[in-house]
């Protein structure tokens, strides 16, 4: 309500819950439902996936804005980083036992 009012947007960081909370690890926008409210998504694929980069997600009017604003520091990763990336991604959706011990984790905390 804050941010509608003011006419700010929501940016949310997923760099340390992406792959950890939420369903199939998609963070906690996911885990608290929160698409409706958040306006831009941030996260990092070197903190859990152990691979290189970063990335952004909103609508695609944002994404145009961002990309014109800052164009001097997006730069388009190696192929082979991107191989990593997507590996770490199927094992996020895939391995049953990770998701074992983070609903371990989860209850015990």
């Amino acid at each position: 309500k804050v941010a509608k009012d003011n006419e700010c947007f929501i940016v949310a960081n997923e760099v340390n819950s992406f792959g950890f909370l939420g369903r199939n690890g998609r963070g906690f926008i996911d885990l608290f439902n929160l698409y409706d409210v958040v306006n831009i998504e941030v996260g990092s694929f070197s903190k859990f996936l152990g691979g290189f980069g970063c990335y952004v997600g909103a609508k695609k009017y944002l994404i145009n804005k961002i990309r014109e604003n800052i164009i001097d520091i997006l730069n388009p990763l190696p192929q082979f980083m991107l191989s990593v990336n997507l590996a770490g991604l199927y094992i996020i959706r895939t391995e049953k036992e990770r998701k074992k011990i983070f609903q371990k984790l989860w209850k015990n905390s």
